[in-house]
């Protein structure tokens, strides 16, 4: 049976397959800026979440170091904060970073 983390890593990694496969069919030219970009953040989200995954910090709130509760994370499996700690960010900073 796999664990948790290992179902997110799946499931990053099929995300990420199929992320790469939309930038390759993308044709190229400014009409498609939106989705390059849109791609382009998504890829870093995904990214960010495999290397907390390899480093063990992958379900840790980076602001109050709690477990982000596994329903966040299937939600937004790319997520950093507890809902607590994310929902405070953007009402101090306006942003979802």
């Amino acid at each position: 049976m796999m664990t948790f983390i290992e179902e997110q890593r799946q499931r990053l990694l099929a995300k990420r397959e199929a992320y790469m496969r939309m930038a390759m069919s993308l044709p190229s030219g400014e009409i498609n800026m939106h989705a390059h970009g849109k791609l382009t953040t998504s890829m870093r989200f995904i990214e960010r979440a495999l290397a907390r995954i390899e480093e063990g910090t992958y379900g840790t709130c980076v602001d109050c170091g709690e477990q982000i509760p596994p329903a966040r994370l299937r939600t937004v499996p790319g997520a950093i904060r507890c809902t607590g700690c994310q929902q405070e960010r953007e009402a101090t900073h306006g942003d979802t970073g």
